[in-house]
């Protein structure tokens, strides 16, 4: 059972980012550059709080991480937000044990299979989730042809500190039971991708990604937890002390090369798919598909890809 914190006497809000420098003054951030930050045009959305759709000639596909499938209420929010504005909706099965590479291949064929005749989408993934449809687009012309746009919040482009902390001499028995765990068969393919092990072809494809639609990237740091399957902050407060993170991956490590980013301040990295503590993931993942849509993202997807 998740266990969340009570719900804040205030909604969160978007605007304060880089008030991270007050919470984590070690962290080294540098400013997105200006032709790739849309922060404040998310702002500008989430504050007139208008209702997503109806694009009812248009799909939404959401595709969580890792430990989905034991994550009562996933994507819940979200889901039903979408729903109701019209919209179709799928939620990807997705397999902890299994790798980025892997994975994505089964999410290409999955949704291939789901979308009617030339329906055209939008693809929402959370953190691991978002680097698979991001390669899943990658590999497959036809779904690239129909996607509007993507969306990764959260993407694990750097390692976790977390369970190389859980495999060290200072962790816990029980903290050392997990990364046993962790590294049996049944999770140790998905995990690799991320851990200091990851496989060298992934790790360059990292490195060297380039977006194949229009594609919009969220990253966040917090103060709190707000869930025990996915909020690490004593462990990280230990290993990278004051530096910031969404209590599972550093928020400098959440930036993807050459992709559109909006950064935002006080979501843990449960909070896109399980909500909690104010905060609306209902209205975070549309304001994301509004800003997808919008001329914006396409135009400034298009004068990325006229620089390569």
């Amino acid at each position: 059972m998740i266990r969340q914190a009570g719900r804040a006497a205030n909604a969160w809000r978007p605007e304060g980012f880089a008030e991270l420098e007050t919470y984590y003054p070690r962290t080294r951030w540098q400013r997105v550059a200006e032709h790739l930050d849309l922060t404040a045009s998310f702002i500008d959305l989430w504050n007139t709080s208008r209702e997503p759709g109806p694009e009812r000639s248009i799909a939404i596909v959401l595709t969580p991480g890792l430990f989905a499938e034991w994550l009562p209420g996933c994507f819940r929010g979200a889901h039903s937000t979408f729903r109701d504005a019209g919209y179709r909706v799928l939620q990807s099965r997705v397999r902890t044990g299994v790798s980025v590479f892997a994975q994505a291949e089964r999410l290409a064929h999955d949704v291939s299979e789901w979308l009617l005749d030339e329906e055209r989408f939008i693809w929402c993934g959370h953190s691991k989730g978002g680097l698979e449809i991001l390669r899943a687009l990658e590999c497959d012309s036809s779904l690239r042809r129909r996607c509007i746009a993507a969306i990764a919040v959260q993407p694990p482009v750097g390692i976790s500190h977390v369970l190389e902390y859980l495999k060290s001499s200072e962790a816990s028995a029980t903290q050392k039971l997990a990364s046993h765990v962790l590294a049996s068969r049944i999770f140790v393919e998905g995990i690799r991708d991320i851990s200091v092990n990851r496989e060298y072809e992934f790790s360059q494809w990292l490195q060297h990604f380039k977006p194949s639609v229009p594609t919009l990237c969220a990253a966040s740091w917090s103060i709190e937890p707000t869930s025990w399957i996915d909020s690490w902050h004593q462990i990280l407060q230990k290993t990278c002390p004051g530096i910031a993170h969404d209590g599972q991956f550093m928020t400098s490590d959440q930036l993807l090369p050459e992709t559109a980013v909006v950064t935002l301040p006080r979501i843990d990295h449960a909070q896109p798919v399980l909500g909690g503590n104010g905060f609306d993931p209902g209205k975070f993942w549309s304001t994301l598909t509004q800003l997808a849509m919008s001329p914006l993202l396409q135009d400034r997807h298009g004068a990325i890809a006229q620089t390569r």
